[in-house]
């Protein structure tokens, strides 16, 4: 479970690295936003309440 955890949080950062060099155009923009949002929510929040978990 806790290498699960740590390959979302990889997931996670390499989303955010993503996001970070910014894509160019608004429809990719509006895309990926509304794709990978509520999934890096979701990884997140399981991410928060794993660890919460492991303690």
């Amino acid at each position: 479970l806790l290498v699960w955890s740590l390959w979302l949080f990889a997931f996670v950062v390499v989303a955010f690295l993503l996001v970070g060099q910014g894509l160019e155009k608004k429809r990719e923009q509006l895309f990926f936003r509304r794709f990978f949002g509520p999934m890096i929510g979701c990884a997140f929040s399981l991410y928060v309440h794993n660890i919460r978990k492991l303690r």
